[in-house]
């Protein structure tokens, strides 16, 4: 299994978020650019694998993580963009999985790539 340390390049990105068709693209961009550079150090060419995303919060506040989702499927576009997958599709991915990542702190994502 490969785990990736991701540092926040912009805000998250949220399924709830109102934002501007262009503001929403410049974070898609800044989340999927900062996946293709750490998938240029991970694994390449896997034919399957499962992806787990975990998403650390500077907060203790209430949140639900699947809300998240946009902000990992910006990343593993990225992943695929590096060539670690073929595609993302669910003939080479399971996931990515959300999940909360504790104790809070600096906040982070943290991507694990299980092959399959």
């Amino acid at each position: 299994m490969t785990t990736l340390l991701l540092e926040p390049p912009c805000a998250f990105l949220s399924a709830n978020g109102r934002l501007h068709f262009r503001k929403r693209a410049e974070l898609t961009k800044a989340w999927r650019t900062l996946g293709q550079v750490a998938g240029s150090d991970g694994p390449h060419g896997l034919a399957n694998a499962h992806i787990t995303v975990s998403i650390r919060f500077a907060t203790n506040h209430r949140r639900d993580v699947g809300n998240y989702y946009p902000t990992a499927k910006a990343i593993v576009d990225g992943l695929v963009d590096a060539g670690v997958l073929p595609d993302d599709n669910d003939t080479h991915l399971i996931g990515p999985d959300m999940r909360r990542e504790y104790p809070n702190g600096t906040p982070r994502v943290t991507v694990n790539i299980k092959e399959l």
